[in-house]
């Protein structure tokens, strides 16, 4: 039951306070509060709901998500007097005109010029309700003169039901309007049209701060660009803004896009309960009518993860390259892995986050102590077969670029920098000769040793993209992962031993022209 004590009235008048000249931060506070109290009284809704309409218009989006919330819980708490009394008012200026020959659509349209709202509101949606096509015109003359915004923005929301081709173009301008109510109004508006002729302006709002515009620029684009609207409901649930990840609820409801069941689960992990309770109330999508991730999108990714995971990726990378002279291997890939942890911490559980997140940690790893030359290949791989693509073909991917990687570091691990030495020194013109050979043709063997590693890298990286494919019968099939796994092994086997030859092989030679240590090869002869 309602409080109306000494207690309840200090407390209104607290929260009036706050929300007059209290920050951000108190407004949204108190907003929630109000948003979400059960013991108001209708005097407290006639004292909170000025100062709550205002805020409506603040040019924090939060706080005008919480003032919407609250604008509609006191509406209904709103005294019968106060709005007996508007309607008395309104009463008294419409029996001073001559009503006795009009209409019952003229009085409407007379109504809805009135100065209350209540009355303008009841008015338009009797006349929307109608859905008399000769209304378009005296309505859309009414939509030009009107200053007040809160009509404007209760007109454009409906005033498309009406079929009127003279509508779109007309509401098209509110689109830019100053107040984002307007444009959001608006787009719902124009949702109920044929506009493709304003895809990039629907584009163009997507990106909105503010979570009304957003949703219904989203919900306007799915009719025409139903994957770049998935895409952008993604991003408004992995958003950390509370405004965001509701209006991307709110989707999902009244959408249902094909992505239904992956989508959820980004809202059902989010860290505010009341998100969590309305994920919960969305029925998901059969087995059957489910559809994988990256069928539907080009990216499994939003902008907003990828550039993050970027930009982190290059920060760690960024520190070990700075701080290499500083720490021992061992310290450095200690560092790597705490860091890359760290780094696949922050996927929320999506695999195509987290299996990004595992390869940027390894080509770190290999671009500090790999061979540089062996990077070339998860590079090209990373252009054309993306580890995360598809569902159908996700293992041969993963397989591949592990492969890649794991070569890459194990091939530089092996050899040591005494191969890149002995290439410096032929590059500087070192020359010198033994009993089986100058140095220069050392240097060539060596690096054909090099070319025969990198075709072994770069063949089998190919076979595992695509063997399943190759024994895709039905006498093979049952085998995919196994043989996938043998081939990986052998594949990396003869990397290994490669890469042992090409190192035993340096060795020998330049022992036989007395090199037993890298720093000789500068003390040989020149040309």
């Amino acid at each position: 039951m309602p409080i109306t004590d000494t207690v309840s009235a200090t407390w209104t008048e607290f929260a009036r306070l706050l929300l007059e000249k209290g920050s951000d931060s108190d407004q949204q506070a108190i907003l929630n509060t109000i948003g979400a109290h059960e013991g108001l009284t209708p005097l407290d809704a006639d004292l909170l709901l000025p100062i709550v309409t205002e805020l409506l218009l603040d040019p924090d989006p939060h706080v005008r998500y919480f003032a919407r919330k609250a604008r509609n819980k006191l509406d209904q708490q709103v005294s019968p007097q106060r709005r007996a009394a508007e309607l008395a008012s309104e009463a008294k200026k419409d029996a001073t005109t001559d009503t006795v020959h009009l209409t019952r659509q003229e009085i409407l349209l007379n109504k809805m010029r009135l100065g209350s709202r209540y009355v303008a509101f009841e008015a338009i949606d009797r006349l929307i309700e109608s859905e008399v096509p000769s209304l378009a015109g005296p309505m859309l003359e009414f939509l030009a003169a009107e200053t007040d915004l809160f009509k404007i923005s209760f007109l454009v929301k409906r005033l498309p039901r009406l079929n009127d081709p003279r509508i779109p173009a007309a509401l098209e301008p509110f689109l830019r309007h100053h107040d984002p109510r307007v444009v959001a109004n608006t787009l719902e508006g124009l949702s109920l049209c044929r506009t493709p002729h304003l895809r990039d302006e629907f584009v163009r709002l997507t990106a909105s701060p503010d979570n009304r515009v957003k949703a219904a620029a989203v919900r306007t684009l799915y009719a025409y660009e139903p994957h770049l609207a998935e895409r952008r409901i993604q991003d408004m649930l992995e958003n950390p803004s509370i405004a965001m990840q509701d209006s991307g609820v709110y989707l999902l409801r009244t959408i249902r896009p094909p992505r239904l069941n992956a989508l959820m689960e980004i809202p059902l992990s989010s860290k505010f309960p009341s998100i969590r309770l309305l994920a919960l109330e969305i029925p998901k999508h059969s087995h059957t009518l489910e559809v994988s991730e990256p069928t539907t999108t080009g990216t499994p990714l939003t902008i907003h993860y990828a550039d993050k995971g970027l930009i982190s990726s290059l920060l760690v990378a960024t520190f070990l390259v700075m701080t290499s002279s500083y720490f021992s291997e061992i310290q450095s890939f200690l560092i790597l892995l705490v860091l890359g942890a760290a780094l696949a911490s922050t996927a929320k559980n999506r695999p195509s986050s987290l299996l990004r997140a595992v390869i940027s940690t390894g080509i770190i790893a290999c671009g500090i102590w790999g061979d540089g030359t062996l990077l070339a290949v998860p590079a090209l791989l990373a252009v054309w077969h993306p580890a995360h693509h598809s569902e159908d073909d996700r293992l041969p991917r993963i397989s591949a670029w592990t492969f890649a990687l794991i070569a890459t570091l194990l091939a530089q691990l092996i050899t040591g920098f005494f191969p890149e030495l002995a290439d410096i020194a032929a590059r500087a013109g070192v020359a010198g000769a033994g009993p089986i050979g100058d140095f220069r043709a050392i240097a060539a063997q060596d690096a054909r040793f090099a070319g025969f590693i990198f075709t072994i890298v770069a063949t089998a990286s190919y076979i595992l993209l695509h063997i399943n494919e190759w024994y895709s019968s039905p006498q093979f099939r049952g085998g995919n992962t196994r043989r996938l796994l043998i081939f990986f092994a052998l594949a990396l086997g003869a990397v290994i031993l490669m890469s042992f030859g090409r190192l035993w092989n340096l060795r020998f030679n330049l022992v036989s022209l007395g090199v037993t240590d890298p720093i000789q090869l500068f003390r040989l002869p020149g040309k």
